[in-house]
């Protein structure tokens, strides 16, 4: 279902062939600044940025979108006494998805770094 890949082989019962999808999902979308690019202040910073350093914006707005949620995370996980795993991974389940509709990030990205951010949450429960 994530990928049209199912799709290039797949055969209907009638032996029609299905065609894949005329787009990805957003697990596995291209990351786009096409919805934030105007927003104040920050969609400019990010322009001049992205050309100073020669950095292709949408990839620009994918890696700061990644770093302020997982930032957040933390800062929850860190702010809710008793460091509350599910606190901290509902906060960035919320942005990584809002990020996907916005086309800044991928689903599968929201998945991998959720694992990596619940890895360190219960290794610093041992402690």
């Amino acid at each position: 279902m994530c990928t049209t890949l199912a799709y290039d082989s797949a055969t209907t019962t009638s032996g029609a062939t299905l065609e894949p999808p005329s787009s990805s999902s957003a697990w596995i979308q291209t990351p786009s600044a096409a919805k934030v690019e105007n927003l104040p202040l920050v969609g400019e910073l990010v322009e001049n940025n992205a050309t100073a350093y020669k950095i292709p914006e949408n990839w620009l707005w994918y890696f700061l979108w990644v770093l302020a949620t997982t930032a957040l995370g933390i800062i929850v996980y860190n702010a809710t006494g008793r460091y509350n795993l599910v606190a901290a991974s509902s906060v960035d389940g919320v942005l990584y998805v809002v990020g996907a509709i916005l086309g800044l990030t991928s689903l599968w990205a929201m998945a991998v770094i959720m694992i990596i951010v619940m890895g360190f949450g219960l290794w610093g429960l041992r402690y």
